[in-house]
């Protein structure tokens, strides 16, 4: 399954350390406002492709299924 990670805060590590776990699961793109922390993570999760925006994410990476880890108001 491919899956997109939006959102790169503290509670991401916890995702990607879980989602690392299945070996089904193949994380496709991560996505932050952040493209420097998002770069870190993807560095860090062996994640190849980082995004600026969430439309970018999705049309680019084609994802099945979002992890959306931002803020409530966001």
């Amino acid at each position: 399954m491919k899956v997109g990670i939006i959102g790169c805060g503290r509670i991401s590590q916890v995702h990607f350390s879980a989602l690392r776990a299945l070996p089904w699961v193949e994380v496709v793109g991560i996505c932050d406002a952040n493209t420097e922390a998002a770069q870190n993570m993807a560095q860090r999760f062996g994640v190849e492709k980082v995004f600026a925006s969430v439309d970018e994410l999705l049309t680019q990476a084609k994802p099945q299924a979002v992890h959306v880890l931002t803020p409530p108001p966001t």
